[in-house]
């Protein structure tokens, strides 16, 4: 990714995505493992839908 102060969604590498999808993967992790009272599931499910929809993006340049 860019250095750049401008950097935008359209410079995100394969790499990139990678990365962000295994932080995102780790980070539910560790949310599920709150207690249920304690577990933000408004921003746990946005972070699986994103995941979900990286996920997708790959399968979608793997079979182009």
């Amino acid at each position: 990714m860019s250095n750049s102060g401008n950097t935008s969604l359209a410079s995100v590498t394969g790499r990139d995505e990678f990365i962000i999808a295994e932080a995102l993967a780790t980070a539910l992790i560790a949310l599920e493992q709150l207690p249920d009272v304690r577990q933000p599931t408004r921003n746990m499910a946005d972070m699986k839908m994103l995941l979900n929809s990286l996920s997708i993006l790959r399968r979608r340049c793997l079979c182009t």
